[in-house]
């Protein structure tokens, strides 16, 4: 009774709020006809005109989505400084068929994703990001982009940006749209169809129903066709071949291949064994289809009343390529008469080795097969009365997702049956002598968020600078999760480690109030005040403050400021799911050092790792700064600068390599070096090599970033069209990092993904039926590094990424509103650099290895 009785209240406070703007309206209704249209934009609650608000909103419009030749949201983004769209090339190991986006160097769990200034479930498969993937193309209107902290308008998640994409209303006629594309090699084949059907004129017969259709399918690249992707060195292989390596007392605790190996073996610091390359069964894209249907109903009532009623509904279903399963057969006993290994090294009957590596591939590889859909429905009611406009939306968004998982193998079954001597791991079996050992299974993951939110706006009082403006507001969610394992999964047999994979069901109510005033203090002066409490059921309470000032000396110059603090609630997969399984690259800088082996020529190595959860988790803070100018030159000429700062606190993660690089220092309840396994050293040797490790997710990290950014946007008429340039600078100052409370602050500018500047520039023209685009970007390029510590005189830099994209387009053929597009995307096929230090793609997730990609469109409306 206690916690419904606190809910009741803060929603009660909300609306007294409300109701007192209300009535102290009937004393200042002016009666005065508005000329400008007054809308609410991301980053305010408040309805204001655009030119008005005092942070930086970045609008992409329907149109630049077009001429950018996107077929899917998350590629809106990609060319775009600042932004780091991980898409299913980054995500083909990870997160297959999800698609995210982070900002400023901050991860996408940073970035807040709405749908209409409203929040989307997560991806059910991954529940501490948003799904890009889940929203069709086709409906979005325009992307509205706040590049500052927000929390204190939006709550959790709203660190290091928010992006809200609008989708279409009131729309009338039919549009249509189709889209074929193939990449130079051939591969990666695209077909993208959508529509949109809009009938009723909302001014003058009082209501509009749209309907859009978005479906795009697409062919998989594999790595294995990349000469990058393809090749052979540091960071392409581990040790689990199929051929088999072990550590053991005999082998002077390093690994030796035990069978004759396929490929040539390799020498680092493991040992000199049989690699497994991993990219000759992995796809660089997966296999995709994805269809979205939008449906918006809008009705006045009365004069000053609407209402709505919407439902987005979209499935994606990705086949991901895999290699064969790695495994791992640790404390093996070596049988009667010995064993002898490939390169004659002999192991005596009776010896307990540390671990044999294999990879059973007779079978072909794996297949991941995720499918996510995705619902949004929400209603919501507008009306004005005493001068005061009033709000009310409810709805619920659901992401489920069918995860089937086949041509898996059974190692935690071929354990017992080593144990019970009815299977040698010591001997190359034919497909048929492990038939018995494949194994499929479907895991089914569930997000929910429910919704009921509650707003009145209206003007309060006269400034110096016009009417001042608040806006009160009530936010109730409930945000659910479940995860439910198959049988085989729950029992740890889809597992290389034995893990099993543990059932999660998570719920937690949202209560937040908040408040916002719009304050014209003089005509040449705005500011911006927020403020917002929230109460997770789960999480404590968060109060977030936002200040925003914006100083327009002269007509043509504008000097805008934001303070505000933000937060992010842990997700429910870090507070609830536990034994997870994976695998992490590392080095392992012991060994190296143990074997007298320069830093410099320290191997990268996958190790097999149990994930686990940590269920006191506190939220992450942040603060952010912001300071800019805009300046318009003239008319045609408007260039903008802007600072920003971003510390964040309290950070959530969990990382192998510190833990390794710390093994005397306490890292969540003990040392570090008790949250790994080794192997016996060999003779001579102090450090045994790594088996495995358990990795805690801790409140532990502190990241300080600070950049700038610069715009230029050109407008020329000229005899022979019209010339529109857009350029966008984003260099980082820098982006510290400690990984645990007490360490020093280490900047990341400059390393592994993590360039220091990103340079856009898009030039459009217009001349009569005809147009055309040319767009080029350009990424720095950054140290071969993951950590500072890494760097050596020797490291390598990972050249720049330039590629240029072209489109040219012919209105008006067969239909008035018709138009005929052809584009090439990377124009000069620009590949990226090589790494050894970014898992085992071989180039790093900040570019693409996809190449030449041409497309051929056509659009008509009538």
């Amino acid at each position: 009774m206690l916690k419904q009785y606190k809910v009741s209240a803060i929603g009660a406070a909300a609306f007294l709020a409300v109701s007192a703007m209300g009535a102290s309206a009937m004393a200042q209704t002016t009666g005065q006809t508005q000329q400008i249209e007054r809308v609410t934009v991301t980053g305010s609650n408040i309805k204001r005109v655009q030119s008005e608000e005092a942070t930086v909103v970045q609008v992409i419009s329907k149109q630049d989505i077009e001429r950018s030749g996107a077929t899917t949201a998350n590629e809106v983004f990609l060319k775009l400084p600042g932004f780091s769209s991980y898409n299913d090339e980054a995500n083909a190991t990870g997160a297959p068929g999800r698609s995210t986006l982070g900002f400023r160097q901050f991860s996408a769990d940073d970035v807040l994703v709405l749908i209409n200034g409203r929040r989307m479930a997560k991806n059910s498969a991954n529940a501490s990001a948003y799904d890009l993937s889940s929203i069709p193309l086709a409906a979005i209107e325009r992307v509205e982009v706040l590049k500052d902290g927000a929390s204190a308008i939006y709550g959790s998640d709203a660190i290091a940006g928010v992006v809200n994409f609008v989708t279409r209303r009131d729309f009338q006629g039919i549009e249509g749209n189709v889209i074929y594309g193939k990449t130079s090699r051939g591969d990666g084949e695209e077909k993208r169809f959508s529509g949109a059907l809009g009938f009723g004129d909302f001014d003058k017969d009082g209501y509009n129903v749209l309907v859009t259709l978005d479906h795009l399918k697409r062919d998989p690249i594999l790595r294995r066709d990349r000469e990058i992707t393809f090749r052979k060195g540091p960071g392409m292989y581990n040790d689990a071949s199929p051929t088999g390596n072990v550590i053991s007392a005999s082998t002077g605790g390093t690994t030796m291949p035990v069978n004759k190996c396929s490929e040539d073996l390799v020498t680092d610091n493991a040992g000199t064994y049989c690699p497994y390359y991993f990219n000759k069964a992995i796809n660089l894209l997966p296999a995709t289809e994805r269809t979205g249907v939008l449906g918006v109903l809008t009705k006045k009532i009365g004069a000053e009343s609407s209402a709505y009623l919407e439902a987005l509904v979209s499935t994606n279903k990705t086949t991901n390529f895999f290699s064969a399963p790695p495994g791992t057969f640790s404390n093996v006993t070596v049988p009667a008469g010995g064993i002898t290994l490939a390169n004659g090294t002999k192991l005596p009957a009776g010896e307990v080795v540390d671990k044999i590596r294999i990879r059973y591939d007779q079978n072909g590889v794996r297949r991941w097969i995720p499918q996510t859909d995705f619902n949004r429905i929400g209603a919501g009611f507008e009306t004005r009365a005493m001068d005061t406009d009033f709000t009310f939306e409810i709805g619920s968004s659901e992401s489920k997702t069918d995860y089937k998982a086949t041509g898996f193998f059974d190692y935690a079954t071929a354990k017992k049956d080593i144990a019970a001597g009815t299977f040698s791991p010591w001997t190359v079996p034919n497909a048929a002598d492990i038939a018995k050992y494949n194994v499929s299974g479907t895991t089914i993951s569930k997000g929910k968020v429910q919704f009921f939110n509650a707003k009145a706006t209206r003007e309060l009082f006269k400034l110096d600078g016009g009417m001042a403006a608040g806006a009160v507001g009530y936010s109730h969610n409930k945000e659910s999760i479940s995860y439910q394992p198959d049988e085989l999964s729950a029992a740890g047999r889809l597992s290389a480690t034995g893990a099993p994979v543990t059932a999660i069901n998570g719920s937690r109510k949202l209560n937040a109030v908040y408040a916002e005033l719009g304050l014209p203090l003089l005509k040449t002066l705005d500011a911006q005040v927020a403020v917002r409490h929230d109460r997770y059921s789960d999480a404590g309470s968060v109060t977030t403050p936002k200040l925003a000032m914006k100083w327009t000396p002269v007509r043509s110059l504008a000097i805008r400021g934001s303070y505000s603090e933000g937060f992010r609630a842990p997700a429910f997969e870090d507070l609830l799911k536990d034994n997870e399984e994976s695998a992490e690259f590392a080095k392992d800088y012991l060994v190296c050092a143990d074997k007298g082996i320069d830093k410099s020529k320290c191997v990268q190595t996958q190790y097999d790792v149990v994930r686990h959860n940590n269920p006191n988790l506190k939220p992450e803070h942040s603060k952010n700064f912001a300071l800019g100018a805009v300046f318009e030159v003239n008319r045609d000429l408007v260039v903008s600068a802007d600072w920003y700062a971003i510390n964040k606190t309290d950070a959530i993660g969990r990382s192998l390599q510190y833990i390794l690089d710390n093994p005397d220092k306490m890292i969540g309840g003990k040392l570090g070096k008790d949250w790994v396994t080794r192997a016996a050293p060999g003779a001579g040797s102090k450090v045994g090599n790594l088996v495995g490790a358990d990795l805690p997710i801790l409140n532990v990290a502190k990241i300080e970033a600070q950049g700038l950014e610069f715009g230029l946007s050109y407008r020329l008429s000229t005899a022979v069209g019209r010339f529109a340039l857009e350029n966008q600078f984003s260099y980082n100052l820098h982006f510290r990092q400690a990984r645990a409370p007490g360490e020093p602050l280490k900047d990341y500018v400059g390393l592994m993904d993590k360039p220091k500047y990103v340079n856009n520039v898009t030039v459009n023209w217009d001349f009569g039926p005809w147009m055309a685009s040319v767009s080029d970007r350009y990424m720095d390029g950054f140290k071969d590094a993951n950590e500072p510590a890494d760097v050596t005189s020797t490291t390598k830099k990972v050249k720049g990424f330039n590629t240029v994209d072209l489109q040219l387009g012919y209105k008006g053929l067969g239909f008035k509103n018709s138009k005929l597009t052809f584009g090439v995307k990377n124009a000069f096929d620009a590949m990226p650099g090589e790494t050894d230090n970014d898992q085992n793609a071989g180039f790093p997730n900040s570019m693409s290895a996809v190449g030449r990609q041409y497309y051929l469109g056509y659009s008509f409306g009538y």
